[in-house]
């Protein structure tokens, strides 16, 4: 069976630089810890023979002779070309070149940080050029490499490394029992989408979405004023905006991730509840679940935490440990939600049943019911780990948010106890090791932010430099895709050598694109 992009190829017939794109079993049940990746060592085809049949292979994710370009039909006013990150890799352009793009990135931000409606930009192809030319620096004073050392913080080795040696093909993880919740619900529903890489930049994307995204802030905003009103809402606008967003997180992800973080206000229940909500929907959208199950993950990231209004905000912003008390009228606000909800508006019994087991825990030791395990539905501890991950990453009015690689090692070290293991571990794939919007230190000394994930080679995202190798601001930032292999000034291929905390080198995450 063969479709626009995907073959089904017997595990016999694989070959090198193919990339396998669904196996004839559970993702869960392999050793295998991405969904979806390119075949680059003799181990990874001993492995996939042994466990499977059949296979489908993405030929427009695969690289060198195996790479086949499918024109994509034009949707929503945007072309839907192959990527240029899917090039031939075989060929001698596809390493000697260091690709710059126009500042096209740093526009649609600029506009965004501003305020304003993002421009349309022009995303050229990458062009030759030298090395040197890209590293323009500005007079400002570096900060010293032990200032840096200081705010770095080691992930935990076992972990980091169990991952990183597995996308490097070194080894591959302990085979783990599969979630059968999980497995149950992908893919199950005949609209579930194709899941394909995206081949439309970011910022292409950002421009397309942002007057849905836009509508989704006011709609939300109006229903969190009504119902801390009384007044009864009709959600049948935000089903529509979130009918739209999904549209946009199936052609791109990246670009609403990125609109949650930009257009922040001082408002922090209101910008957590639709960053929650963007990142449960895309997430959803990874484990290939039904798209009513993501769209339902969605409109419950948006008010579960509607019973939060009721508390003083004396407690809720209280930087110590809270009180026995205060910690009990905090666990009211899932039954507030509910009532609140059930009285207020005609909100489905499937999100109402998300909403009420967002704190409820693996072990048992959530509220408000203490449901443990199998009692808590696949959705319900999607939106808790979801909530957990986006609570922690994000600044709050008495402290700063952890970054992304600190989160998913405390999270990794509660497998089993707050979360499962294998959902652990699915969200661990679904960020990656460098999550868009974190910072990263290439082999050339330069750092740089990742703007746009790369869904074939998961180490090789598109990243802007921010800092020269001597660690001085970048007067005008640089956009690489590492996947093209572009070179250093020392003449070596561009590599991520280490994730960053967001502060490093006197950076401050709100400036990073000023």
């Amino acid at each position: 069976m063969t479709t626009n992009t995907l073959q089904r190829m017997r595990t016999g017939e694989l070959a090198l630089g193919m990339f396998v794109a669904e196996l004839d079993i559970p993702w869960l049940d392999s050793p295998f810890i991405l969904q979806g990746f390119l075949i680059e060592n003799d181990t990874q085809l001993s492995e996939l023979r042994t466990l499977c049949r059949e296979v489908m292979v993405d030929k427009n994710m695969s690289t060198g002779m195996h790479f086949a370009p499918v024109k994509r039909e034009k949707a929503t006013g945007v072309s839907r070309t192959a990527s240029a990150s899917q090039v031939n890799e075989g060929s001698p352009t596809a390493t000697s070149r260091r690709s710059q793009s126009p500042n096209s990135f740093l526009k649609v931000v600029h506009a965004l940080r501003e305020g304003k409606v993002p421009p349309v930009v022009d995303v050229a192809s990458p062009q030759s050029t030298s090395a040197k030319s890209a590293n323009v620096s500005t007079h400002v004073k570096p900060v010293s490499a032990q200032t840096s050392q200081k705010h770095h913080q080691q992930a935990s080795v076992s972990f980091w490394n169990r991952l990183y040696s597995w996308l490097y093909g070194l080894s591959t993880p302990q085979k783990k029992n599969a979630d059968s919740d999980l497995i149950k619900l992908q893919k199950t529903a005949p609209d579930q989408q194709e899941t394909i890489a995206s081949s439309i930049p970011v910022e292409l994307e950002i421009v397309e979405v942002y007057p849905q995204f836009a509508k989704t802030e006011a709609d939300t905003r109006d229903v969190f004023e009504k119902i801390a009103l009384g007044t009864n809402v009709d959600l049948v606008h935000v089903s529509q905006s979130l009918d739209n967003m999904l549209q946009s997180i199936e052609r791109n992800p990246d670009a609403l991730l990125w609109l949650s973080r930009l257009r922040q206000t001082d408002d922090y229940a209101y910008n957590k509840a639709l960053y929650v909500s963007i990142n449960m929907m895309a997430f959803g959208h990874f484990l290939s679940l039904p798209r009513k199950h993501v769209k339902d993950l969605g409109m419950a990231g948006l008010f579960q935490d509607l019973g939060k209004i009721q508390i003083p905000t004396e407690i809720l912003q209280k930087p110590g440990r809270l009180e026995e008390s205060e910690f009990l009228l905090v666990m009211q606000h899932v039954q507030t939600s509910l009532d609140t909800l059930r009285s207020n508006t005609d909100i489905s019994q499937d999100v109402m049943q998300i909403v009420a087991e967002h704190h409820e825990r693996f072990d048992g030791s959530g509220y408000p019911n203490q449901l443990a395990g199998a009692d808590i539905s696949l959705l319900g501890q999607i939106a808790g780990i979801m909530d957990t991950y986006c609570a922690m990453t994000s600044d709050k009015p008495y402290a700063k948010g952890m970054f992304s690689h600190q989160v998913l090692e405390h999270l990794y070290t509660t497998k089993n106890e707050k979360f499962s293991e294998s959902l652990i571990d699915q969200l661990i794939q679904f960020f990656g090791i460098y999550p868009v919007s974190s910072l990263v230190e290439l082999n050339s000394g330069e750092v740089a932010v990742v703007i746009q994930q790369n869904q074939i080679r998961r180490l090789q995202p598109r990243v802007m430099i921010l800092l020269d190798t001597q660690k001085v601001r970048m007067k005008s930032p640089v956009t690489l895709d590492l996947i093209h292999g572009p070179l250093t000034p020392a003449g070596d291929a561009y590599r991520i050598v280490r994730g960053l905390p967001p502060d490093c080198y006197g950076l401050n995450p709100a400036h990073y694109y000023d």
